[in-house]
């Protein structure tokens, strides 16, 4: 897809720190990220089971980044 031109700036395991308040929280992994061909961030995580602290960390990813995370 990054090279047809359908993505771009592609990374693999691309970490995202929570940080409120001035205070490191946790962070999360994601599998993939990308930028689609309207600029937008996507990220993408491949799942076969949600743990409940995926569950957390992908509300977090909605609260401190904007950013859903695609599951895949």
């Amino acid at each position: 897809m990054q090279k047809s031109g359908i993505i771009s700036n592609l990374e693999l395991q691309k970490r995202f720190k929570f940080v409120v308040n001035g205070v490191a929280i946790c962070s999360y992994v994601a599998d993939f990220c990308y930028l689609d061909a309207s600029g937008r961030e996507c990220v993408e995580d491949v799942k076969g089971f949600k743990t409940r602290e995926y569950v957390i960390k992908s509300k977090l990813m909605i609260a401190c980044f904007g950013i859903r995370v695609t599951e895949v």
